[in-house]
């Protein structure tokens, strides 16, 4: 996550939001993800979830997801900190460093539990509109339909927009 971003899709349910993070994490590999709680971020044991794993993803949150009072944490996540976990049953701690990919979908506007940080968080959310219709005629299971039948054109898809994203940031230091 070079950005340090987290990517929130939110609008319109039915609209598409949670098919394209399905898509994403079909794509990526579920072996590679895990649910974002963003309640638990600060309990003893949440942050082990995380090790190996390369995108958290919370789907369909409530609209107080980032009002929480570990909320604060998911800067860390994304930002490249450096973050101890601990293991249950475990006496050592380890080391995990906050370069996870975040991908957040809600059919409302989330309210932003700031602590006089507004400006980290402008920087770290990324934020879609959706303002679709719900389809008329939902597929049962399209994500997955999508990564069987156009799998290769959608990686190549992610592959390139990857290339024009760090070509972008090699030449502006951000993404414009």
């Amino acid at each position: 996550n070079v950005l340090q971003r987290i990517l929130l899709l939110r609008g319109t349910s039915g609209g598409g939001k949670s098919t394209i993070a399905n898509v994403i994490e079909e794509i990526i590999g579920t072996a590679n993800m895990t649910q974002l709680r963003v309640r638990q971020l600060s309990e003893r044991f949440e942050l082990a979830a995380y090790d190996g794993k390369t995108l958290l993803s919370g789907k369909d949150v409530p609209s107080d997801f980032l009002n929480q009072r570990s909320a604060h944490v998911l800067k860390a996540l994304v930002g490249g900190d450096r973050l101890t976990a601990k293991q249950k049953n475990a006496k050592e701690r380890f080391g995990l460093v906050g370069q996870f990919n975040v991908i957040i979908t809600a059919n409302t506007r989330l309210h932003v539990r700031l602590d006089g940080d507004t400006a980290a968080w402008r920087r770290r959310l990324l934020i879609i509109d959706y303002d679709r219709p719900p389809v008329s005629r939902p597929i049962p299971e399209f994500a997955k339909l999508l990564v069987e039948s156009e799998g290769p054109g959608i990686l190549n898809f992610f592959i390139e927009g990857a290339r024009r994203l760090l070509c972008e940031i090699n030449e502006t230091g951000t993404l414009a």
